[in-house]
Parts: structure tokens; C-alpha cells; sequence
């Protein structure tokens, strides 16, 4: 009867063995699928939103050119580069007079005689002299 015992011990120790072995391979089986198809599906899309980004800046950088070279085309007659010089520099020709518009002051406020607005009243008048 011990040696009877003994083969059934065995075979549950082989029956054990395996099913720890299969697990390990299914784990080895998963752990290779990770590394094959998901860590390199994450850089994949990682890399596609780096390229739309960069894409979106060189479609804002060309704009930015386009413009710029219109602005230097406008810049090389001179009716814009005397506008300029008139406009933001108040450059005149020689015999001309410079003159300048000044911007009309703001009107007055009319505030109540109590308090506190007889003092931001006379605030606002010292401000104004």
C-alpha cells in the first residue's frame, strides 16, 4: 500500500508541476505580448501626436512667413514707407509744420456733495490741474 501511495503522490506532484509550469508560460506568454504589441503601440501614438503637433506649427510658422513677405513686399514702395515715417515717427519734408491733435479731456463728473465722493471730488480736481 506505501508504494501504491507513493505513485498517487507522484503523479499529483507532476499534475502540480505542470500547472505551475503553464502558469509561468502564460505569464512568460502575456509578459511577451506587452512588451510586443502595447509599450510600442504607446510610442506609436506618442510619435502621432508629436507629428500633428509639430504639422500645427509648421502650418502656423508658414502663415507667419506668408505674412511677413507680404509685409516686406508693402515695405519696398514708398508711399508706405513715408506713411510710416509720418505716422509713427512724425517725420515731415522740409517746409512742412508738425502739428499734433490732442485728445479731448474727459468729461467731467458730476458726483454728490456727501460723502465719500466730496473727497474723490477733490481728487479728481487736483488731478485734472
Amino acid at each position: 500500500m506505501g508504494r501504491l501511495g507513493a505513485g498517487a503522490r507522484e503523479g499529483r506532484d507532476v499534475r502540480r508541476l505542470r500547472r505551475v509550469l503553464a502558469a509561468v508560460a502564460a505569464a512568460v506568454v502575456v509578459l511577451g505580448v506587452l512588451l510586443i504589441v502595447v509599450f510600442p503601440t504607446r510610442t506609436y501614438f506618442a510619435q502621432r501626436a508629436s507629428i500633428a503637433d509639430a504639422e500645427y506649427e509648421l502650418h502656423r510658422l508658414d502663415d507667419e512667413r506668408q505674412r511677413l513677405e507680404a509685409r516686406v513686399e508693402d515695405l519696398q514702395s514708398s508711399e508706405a514707407v513715408e506713411e510710416i515715417a509720418r505716422g509713427d515717427y512724425g517725420m515731415v519734408y522740409p517746409g512742412e509744420e508738425p502739428y499734433g491733435i490732442l485728445p479731448t479731456p474727459p468729461p467731467e463728473i458730476d458726483l454728490p456733495d456727501v460723502w465719500p465722493f466730496d473727497a474723490l471730488e477733490e481728487h479728481l480736481a487736483d488731478t485734472r490741474s
